[in-house]
């Protein structure tokens, strides 16, 4: 059976869309505020063009935490599918992983809508593993958006 859960999250950000779209483009900035708490990550590679890959690593700082990868990393290689312009984000993630409930490309679509007061941002996730639950993925998102917020609004 097909894999077909989304899982989503917003925020509005009192950020014009060009700086939110930019924050996930530029690998310096995108490692600062995409690991939720109580993860830190590196990027290991980085191409963000239409066509390009990344290979993201992000590490738990519980060591009683099981992460995806090995026993406290969660590797992430993926493709960027799409791109419009301060717009819209679309990317292909894949979690490096021998179990086969994380398997499987979940697509990725981040958004950026103009509001009066700000930027509404979106991310919706398809075909999301299995072995994600549902409660904690959508808490990591939020957590991210979060993080976003205070990146760029200081």
């Amino acid at each position: 059976m097909k894999n077909t859960r989304v899982d989503r999250a917003f925020k509005l950000i009192h950020a014009p869309e060009k700086d939110l779209y930019y924050a996930l483009l530029k690998s310096s900035m995108l490692i600062q505020w995409l690991p939720p708490e109580g993860m830190t990550g590196e990027v290991n590679y980085f191409d963000p063009q239409t066509g390009g890959e990344f290979k993201i690593t992000l590490k738990y700082d519980d060591e009683e935490i099981q992460g995806k990868t090995d026993d406290s990393h969660d590797v992430v290689k993926g493709k960027f599918v799409d791109m419009i312009p301060h717009k819209k984000i679309v990317m292909d993630v894949v979690f490096e992983s021998d179990q086969p409930e994380y398997g499987g490309v979940m697509r990725q679509v981040w958004q950026y809508e103009k509001r009066s007061s700000g930027t509404m941002v979106s991310i919706e996730c398809f075909n999301v593993p299995e072995g994600i639950s549902q409660d904690d993925h959508e808490t990591g998102l939020n957590a991210s958006l979060n993080n976003l917020e205070q990146f760029i609004v200081k």
